[in-house]
């Protein structure tokens, strides 16, 4: 090997170099990945204020869109349901607008290939749009279709929140998808709010279908706030009991018992009507956009504090590590230095005592003239570490200083012959 071959001084600076660099690799990666993590944190919740807003308002146009499409298919004859339908359409229209112009900005660019997906997700389902619209506008099917239609087209939205709330750490994740769900609950609840619609606007019989549609919807939204509430921190749940117990959803559940209490499919139009229905659940719905709003800050905080408390973490543990590095550093550097001065004033020192001290003397002392031994030849002094060590050994080669170099051990060399 090359380094065989090297100095003493590059020896000591290679083998003090191996620790040094594994401990700075592993201080870098360290300090990548906690940082990385931190940056990822903050820019998830940076393109979710600049998204999530949008996809959140274009999901509620669509809702009412979709409830004046019930109506106006429920009645066709009335203008009043046909103005709403084409201001609610108006309104869907510019939102989606507003959507498209995202597209190819530079916050665009920072969405990962799984929320770029899902946003064109978001961005096709209003294309479909177009085809739904031209069914009411024929009045070509009936008003249950109409909204299951729409709700199809609302789903992409929740996929793209799911697309964020992947990317979060810690307990933030849970939290993100409870608030999913529970945007999920009042999305059944608005086709909830649709169907009763439907049913109280109709002019021909109420069907079965019609009726299961506005069930299933109640039943749907009851089973998602019972099972997500209660996995609520213990602030956010008692918000949302609050909610429940308030005057407003007090009244929605009147009006459901009255739905569910109805005998028979002929007397559902008339127990909503008598609960005026849309009145209520146009405060529910406020109520919980109202919550569900303070819920999404409520987490967005707790986002920012968690990546702020990992940058925090992570940069005591990088000043820590490069505190230890540059000690390590410091260190090897003296610890080197030494070795090497050692190693090379031993070395300068023997070579000086064989090479010019000894046969000075000996030509001196073959001439009869007079030397001083322990001057000419002084002790080699390392202290008492290995260098010191190997100097006592060429002292002792060398001799006891009061004897003359003729009669000192040889050490192995051959003794010179006289001339």
């Amino acid at each position: 090997m090359r380094l065989r071959s090297s100095s003493i001084r590059a020896k000591v600076i290679a083998l003090l170099m191996v620790p040094i660099v594994a401990l700075t690799a592993l201080w870098v990666y360290a300090t990548l990945v906690t940082t990385s993590d931190v940056w990822t944190q903050f820019e998830v919740s940076s393109s979710y204020r600049s998204f999530g807003t949008t996809v959140d308002q274009y999901a509620h146009d669509l809702q009412n869109e979709r409830r004046a499409a019930v109506q106006k298919l429920a009645d066709p004859r009335s203008q009043p349901a046909a103005e709403a339908f084409d201001k609610a359409r108006a309104v869907t229209d510019r939102e989606a607008q507003a959507l498209r112009a995202k597209v190819g900005t530079a916050e665009a660019r920072k969405l990962d290939a799984t929320q770029q997906a899902r946003f064109r997700e978001v961005l096709a389902s209003y294309d479909q749009v177009v085809a739904v619209r031209d069914h009411i506008e024929r009045s070509m099917v009936s008003w249950t279709y109409i909204l299951d239609q729409y709700s199809d087209l609302i789903k992409p939205t929740f996929a793209f929140r799911s697309a964020f709330v992947s990317r979060q750490s810690g307990q933030l994740p849970r939290q993100g998808t409870i608030l999913i769900e529970l945007v999920r609950a009042r999305e059944y609840l608005a086709q909830e709010d649709a169907a009763m619609g439907g049913l109280s606007a109709s002019t021909a019989k109420i069907s079965p279908q019609q009726y299961q549609a506005a069930l299933d919807a109640l039943h749907n939204q009851r089973a998602l706030f019972t099972v997500y509430i209660a996995e609520l921190e213990p602030a956010d749940r008692t918000d949302y009991l609050g909610l429940r117990t308030g005057e407003n959803w007090s009244a929605l559940e009147r009006a459901e018992r009255d739905f569910t209490n109805a005998a028979g499919y002929e007397r559902v139009a008339e127990a909503i009507n008598g609960d005026d229905w849309h009145a209520v659940a146009d405060r529910a719905l406020a109520d919980l956009d109202a919550i569900n709003a303070r819920l999404a800050g409520g987490i967005d905080a707790r986002a920012d504090s968690y990546a702020m408390g990992l940058l925090w973490r992570g940069g005591i543990a990088g000043a820590i590590g490069l505190a230890a590095i540059v000690l390590s550093i410091v260190i090897s550097y003296r610890i080197g230095r030494g070795m090497a001065r050692e190693m090379i004033g031993l070395r300068n020192a023997a070579q000086e005592l064989a090479a010019n001290r000894l046969p000075s003397v000996m030509l001196r002392l073959r001439r009869g003239e007079p030397v001083d031994i322990a001057a000419e030849t002084p002790e080699l002094q390392f202290g008492p570490a290995e260098a010191g060590q190997v100097g006592r050994a060429i002292n002792a080669c060398s001799g006891p200083r009061s004897k003359p170099p003729s009669s000192r051990p040889s050490c192995g060399a051959a003794s010179p012959r006289s001339s």
